[in-house]
């Protein structure tokens, strides 16, 4: 009976630990990438405090379009924060140029050492002098006009 006892035993301790393997390869495979920035929608750019867009600075031939925003919601630029954001770091702004229509995006990531809540600006690149009109679009959002810039006037 003590013999039956103990392979009934270790057949399940057996058991629990090839389903544990199982789980933690399975947390392991599905967890999300550190290193893979997000793209934010407009509800989430106001709900950490807004942004505002400064005028358009050059160097070295490229453009850069100074950007005020801060993922952690401890700062109020354009809105009232409403959330928290203690764990994400403002990774990037993407800028898309279209005609004479700038989109920006802001891209957050996981906190890291040298990682900042604040965002860059965002790079322009060469683009011809003229008016732009700069709006922020988020993955499934409307662009939202933030203001009209003049580059190289």
């Amino acid at each position: 009976m003590a013999a039956d006892l103990r392979a009934c035993v270790t057949r399940g301790v057996r058991a629990l630990i090839v389903g544990c393997r199982g789980a933690l390869v399975g947390l392991v495979l599905c967890a999300p990438s550190a290193g893979a920035a997000t793209p934010q929608p407009w509800t989430f750019v106001v709900s950490v405090g807004g942004i505002t867009v400064g005028d358009p600075v050059q160097a070295n031939g490229a453009w850069t379009l100074p950007v005020q925003a801060d993922v952690s919601g401890l700062e109020t630029f354009t809105s009232k924060p409403t959330a928290l954001n203690s764990a994400l770091v403002c990774s990037s702004v993407v800028a898309k140029i279209i005609d004479n229509h700038i989109y920006l995006t802001i891209h957050s990531d996981l906190a890291g050492a040298i990682k900042s809540a604040r965002c860059p600006a965002a790079q322009l690149g060469i683009i011809p002098s003229g008016a732009y009109k700069v709006f922020y679009k988020g993955p499934q959002d409307a662009p939202v006009l933030l203001r009209s810039v003049h580059v190289g006037l």
